[in-house]
């Protein structure tokens, strides 16, 4: 079928309109050309002919001789060109033709056959008109005829090269593009007889921009298969990762996290929630405090990060996590909440510990001095009244003499255990240096001040059964007690005073309870 946009047609029909163009023109002009040329032509002859029978008319015009005129009149009847003629003086026709008509003739002037310059008449000659014009157009049309003729045979000989010369090899060169697959080896050959030609050069363009497509899908390959495995690394570090990792969108759905997640949370018995905000409320015991940190990390746009200890439904074993949470941004312009989260329980512990050893007695398990210090100025800021006794213990020293130092620790535990039995949970109890204790009790009057110190006393004073020495041992106490704040607005001035009470009762037998006086200073 024939396809109306494809290059030949178009081409076909271009060519013909152009060539229907011109040839009419030139047609037109070749005819109107040689319709002059044959009329001129014919006229010439004419002329030549006068010129012939004119020293004849002449000569018949000089000695008026009919006859002669007539024969040169009848000789000029037998040119086809000549439809008549006549020859006359300047006054009457010395003889003339059949259907001779003055009004169409060309008139030639006669003249004397002795003296060329005297003219003695005429000679008038009627064109065949008719015959000249029918010869001028059949010469013309013939010619253009020839011309069309010519014209369409060079059209078909164009269309025919041009199709096996442009289109039919263009042809093939789409039909062999069409078999191309980019990015493969498989390449366009020019056609037969067209290695150096301009079709050539499109063939070698087309197979550079392949090998350049090519080489551009070898890289693109290469560069994806870097990414996936470059991918793989990253899912793998992220999924294996120690660190518990999740990523959440602004409005708290959870749209990531790693393993590490899932084992934290089967370790505090819990299940992972599709929620930011509902998976802090659940495990965190300060949900509050991590929400806000969560904000400020948004509303801020920085790296927040705080320690927060979980909810442990599954043991009685404190976890403690360091959490840091930043903001990060895709390439579609969305915000999303990184939340990373380490178990630092180990380190917590640890440091527990220390802290433990650092602000705690080794054998009794109290305060030390050290612990005892801030413990005691926490106490007295958040209280109305502290009441602080400093104890003595009395008759110590002959157990560390007579049984020695074990048979001592063993009563300076034992010596703790009445002190801690003796007082609220939330007073203070301290070992402060030997076989002296501190002990604090918060928001009471002297009166009960007194009653426990009596109580600590009688406490302290119950007996303690050495196994090695199979024997009993018993001391006393001495507590000089300073209350505050009348009695000082510091530990150390608390400490002193409860000390001079202390002496005071020791001065004055022992085992007793004496409240610190300020006159007691000035003693």
């Amino acid at each position: 079928m024939l396809n109306r946009q494809s290059l030949i047609t178009r081409l076909t029909l271009a060519i013909f309109i152009v060539s229907l163009i011109v040839g009419i023109t030139a047609a037109i002009m070749y005819y109107s050309y040689a319709y002059k040329h044959e009329v001129e032509h014919a006229s010439t002859s004419i002329d030549q002919i006068v010129k012939t029978i004119s020293r004849t008319a002449s000569i018949a015009l000089y000695v008026e001789d009919k006859d002669l005129a007539t024969e040169v009149i009848n000789g000029l009847a037998l040119n086809d060109t000549i439809t008549a003629a006549a020859i006359a003086d300047k006054s009457e026709y010395l003889a003339q033709g059949e259907n001779f008509n003055i009004t169409n003739a060309q008139t030639y002037p006669l003249t004397n056959p002795f003296f060329t310059d005297e003219v003695l008449g005429y000679v008038h000659i009627v064109p065949n008109t008719q015959i000249i014009i029918n010869q001028a157009n059949q010469i013309a049309v013939g010619n253009a005829k020839a011309l069309a003729l010519h014209t369409l045979v060079v059209v078909i000989i164009f269309i025919f090269v041009a199709y096996y010369l442009i289109t039919n090899p263009l042809g093939k060169l789409s039909q062999m593009m069409q078999h191309i697959i980019p990015g493969h080896d498989n390449r366009v050959a020019p056609p037969k007889g067209h290695k150096h030609s301009e079709i050539g050069s499109v063939s070698d363009s087309i197979n550079a921009f392949l090998d350049k497509t090519q080489s551009l899908f070898e890289q693109e390959r290469k560069l994806r298969t870097e990414l996936e495995v470059l991918g793989k690394r990253l899912r793998l570090l992220f999924e294996n990762a120690g660190t518990a990792s999740l990523l959440a969108r602004l409005d708290g759905e959870i749209i990531l996290y790693n393993s590490a997640v899932t084992k934290l949370l089967n370790k505090l018995g819990f299940e992972m929630e599709d929620n930011f905000t509902r998976f802090i409320k659940d495990v965190f015991q300060d949900p509050a405090t991590l929400l806000a940190l969560s904000q400020t990390a948004i509303k801020e746009n920085e790296v927040v990060q705080g320690e927060f200890q979980l909810n442990n439904h599954c043991s009685d074993d404190e976890i403690w996590i360091q959490i840091l949470i930043m903001t990060t941004v895709n390439d579609e312009g969305e915000t999303f909440l990184q939340v990373f989260a380490n178990d630092i329980s180990s380190r917590k512990a640890e440091l527990k510990c220390l802290k433990q050893k650092a602000n705690f007695d080794k054998l009794t398990g109290l305060f030390n001095r050290q612990g005892a210090i801030p413990a005691i100025e926490e106490q007295v800021k958040h209280n109305k009244t502290v009441a602080v006794l400093l104890l003595d213990l009395d008759g110590f020293k002959p157990i560390n003499d007579i049984h020695g130092h074990d048979a001592g620790d063993k009563m300076l535990q034992h010596i703790s255990e009445k002190i801690s039995s003796s007082i609220r949970k939330d007073d203070i109890a301290a070992r402060w240096g030997g076989d002296e204790f501190v002990v604090t009790i918060h928001d009471i009057d002297k009166h009960a001040a007194r009653v426990i110190a009596e109580k600590l006393i009688g406490n302290i004073s119950t007996p303690l059964y050495l196994t090695a020495q199979q024997c009993n041992v018993t001391v006393g106490a001495s507590i000089g007690v300073a209350f505050y704040p009348e009695d000082g607005d510091s530990v150390e001035k608390l400490i002193e005073h409860a000390d001079e009470a202390m002496y005071e009762v020791k001065r004055a037998g022992k085992n007793d309870v004496s409240f610190y006086r300020k006159s007691v200073t000035h003693h």
